[in-house]
């Protein structure tokens, strides 16, 4: 099996908006370099066990939220197809993808289309 490096990327990425950090933030906290980091967000560049620790605990959040794409089992919470729809999503296009899905859903029950 190979690793994904892609989708680790994208998740970290996506965390990272939405904890309001810059590359800048995240790499100083997780003691690795702002170019580094850039390049695991893009994809471009490979990651060591260390690194991603560093960089989940920097994020505060489990490693296999960063993980879960290569894993065959995982407790993730985020793995889900609503998650990866927003993964690469500006902040302004999750907000009107997650509005556009309440107002679907509220049409859907009124018109008793799912049940």
């Amino acid at each position: 099996m190979s690793i994904d490096y892609t989708s680790i990327g994208l998740r970290i990425h996506h965390i990272r908006i939405q904890e309001k950090m810059s590359q800048d933030e995240l790499a100083e906290i997780a003691k690795v370099s702002r170019s580094f980091l850039s390049h695991l967000e893009s994809g471009t560049t490979s990651v060591g066990l260390e690194s991603i620790i560093k960089i989940a605990n920097a994020l505060k959040v489990p490693i296999d939220e960063l993980l879960t794409d290569n894993l065959n089992i995982s407790n993730s919470n985020h793995d889900t197809d609503d998650y990866y729809l927003l993964l690469d999503c500006t902040p302004e296009e999750s907000v009107i993808l997650i509005k556009t899905m309440k107002a679907l859903k509220k049409v859907l029950r009124n018109y008793k289309i799912c049940k």
